[in-house]
């Protein structure tokens, strides 16, 4: 089971937020989480009838609402380990696990990790195969969908129903190595997926591999 939302754009950190909850061998796995308010709250903790596992960041940058996970329900969290990037280090906090692709430390529920060329020093793709054998990526800021309509604003460049590099315009621009970043993400490619989640995106399931591969030749 694989459960989305999304929560809206707030003063001072931004948003939309689109965070996940993987239903795995071991447990519930948050990938990214940004956690709702009230109601909707109680609706998710209704539908995992039980605290999750563990969280897993897709990068740095990510570190989201895993402290307060921690803190509330006891959730130890995984972060990557950043390389050098302009962005600097991006936790507040401390992560109870490392991790980076092709690290000796298994990451929870069956995720595996590949490292991306993103902005943040940390960013890393997190692959995953649920139960029901579907395949999904986890792609965080480098690559995101369609953004949540009713949440977002009128003239948002990610309304259209396609993929898109980052959460804000200009993603690729801003980027101190194109051919990195593009070479990073072609090994995605490699990869059989017929979802890909962006963390600040709806869930994309429009034939993913063939759209990513469009989306790479604009770089």
């Amino acid at each position: 089971m694989l459960i989305h939302w999304s929560t809206v754009f707030q003063p001072g950190r931004g948003g939309p937020f689109d965070s996940y909850a993987l239903r795995t061998r071991d447990g519930w796995v948050l990938v990214d989480p940004v956690m709702p308010e009230g109601g909707v709250l109680d609706r998710l903790e209704r539908l995992m009838g039980e605290r999750p596992a563990a969280t897993v960041l897709t990068s740095d940058g990510h570190e989201r609402d895993a402290p307060w996970l921690r803190e509330r329900w006891s959730v130890p969290y995984w972060g990557p380990i950043p390389v050098e990037s302009e962005r600097g280090i991006g936790y507040d906090g401390e992560p109870d696990h490392m991790f980076e692709e092709g690290g000796a430390a298994e990451l929870p529920g069956g995720l595996r990790a590949l490292r991306v060329a993103g902005l943040w020093g940390g960013d890393h793709v997190l692959v995953w195969r649920a139960p029901t054998g579907e395949r999904v990526l986890f792609t965080g800021d480098p690559v995101n969908g369609q953004v949540h309509l009713e949440l977002a604003r009128e003239d948002h460049f990610r309304r259209p129903n396609a993929l898109q590099f980052g959460a804000r315009p200009g993603y690729v621009h801003r980027h101190p190595d194109r051919g990195a970043f593009k070479r990073s993400l072609s090994r995605l490619l490699e990869e059989e997926f017929e979802v890909l989640c962006g963390a600040h995106a709806v869930p994309f399931r429009d034939d993913p591999k063939p759209a990513l591969a469009a989306l790479l030749e604009t770089i």
